[in-house]
């Protein structure tokens, strides 16, 4: 059933609040504490072009994320609700937790526990990313771990791919994760060469695994390597990246070879 929406209220909100607000608590603590928090609401009435009797369907859908940093730690919690008040349709859960994450960072180590957007190379192998306007938010659920002195640096992670169960978007796209998980693992290694080269390398494995039955129909193994040199001339940058991968299936393997090169001015 095709649905046309004919209006919408949009409502954001912004707040944040630190402790450096409140004269009894010491300097020292007040400088490293902050809580911001936002809201969206989005009411929306879709009409059925293909039944034009049909009354209107209605949803109110709202959703708020929390940001909080303390020192070296900060986390994040994203949640959604929908409301449809329809009494011949399942309503959704009232409250979801779509996101959670609590990261340490200092200057040599980063550990991330929950959900994050990893991404390796300029993305050709991996991208996981947000677009809050088509209701896309694309995250790692598990661990991420990084090291990185001075001129390198050396990461893993591992997890599955978690996607909004509810988006808050007027024209949702859907990513078609309803019936399976997709897990995933790996790590890069990078170095800089010098002020205006680097390189590095990554390797990732993905498994497709269905809900159903918990069977891995598909392993995906990829190894790839980029390169980047800037100011090559007079306002030319070049980055160059090639992978492998390898795809699993039904007892067969297929390679599959893939490359970028990029010259930005």
């Amino acid at each position: 059933m095709k649905e046309v929406s004919l209006g919408s209220l949009l409502l954001l909100c912004s707040i944040s609040w630190g402790a450096s607000e409140l004269g009894s608590i010491s300097e020292s603590v007040s400088s490293r504490f902050q809580v911001n928090a936002s809201d969206h609401l989005i009411f929306s009435s879709a009409k059925n072009d293909v039944d034009q009797t049909a009354p209107p369907t209605q949803t109110l859908m709202n959703e708020g994320k929390l940001h909080s940093e303390y020192g070296y730690w900060n986390g994040d919690i994203h949640f959604t609700n929908r409301y449809e008040p329809d009494p011949n349709k399942r309503s959704s859960p009232t409250f979801n937790l779509e996101k959670k994450s609590l990261r340490f960072e200092s200057k040599d180590w980063q550990f991330i526990l929950g959900d994050s957007h990893p991404q390796l190379g300029r993305g050709i192998a991996l991208s996981l990313f947000s677009e809050p306007v088509f209701g896309i938010d694309n995250t790692l659920e598990g661990a991420v771990g990084k090291y990185r002195p001075e001129n390198f640096e050396l990461s893993f992670f591992g997890g599955r791919v978690n996607v909004l169960s509810n988006p808050v978007a007027i024209n949702p796209i859907d990513m078609r994760m309803k019936d399976r998980n997709v897990l995933m693992s790996g790590g890069t290694v990078n170095y800089k060469l010098n002020s205006d080269s680097q390189m590095g390398a990554y390797y990732l494995m993905t498994l497709n695994q269905r809900k159903s039955d918990f069977d891995l129909d598909k392993r995906f193994q990829t190894v790839g390597f980029h390169w980047s040199q800037d100011n090559m001339a007079d306002s030319i940058d070049l980055y160059l990246e090639s992978n492998i991968m390898i795809l699993d299936k039904d007892r067969k393997s297929t390679r599959l070879n893939s490359s970028h090169l990029g010259i930005s001015y």
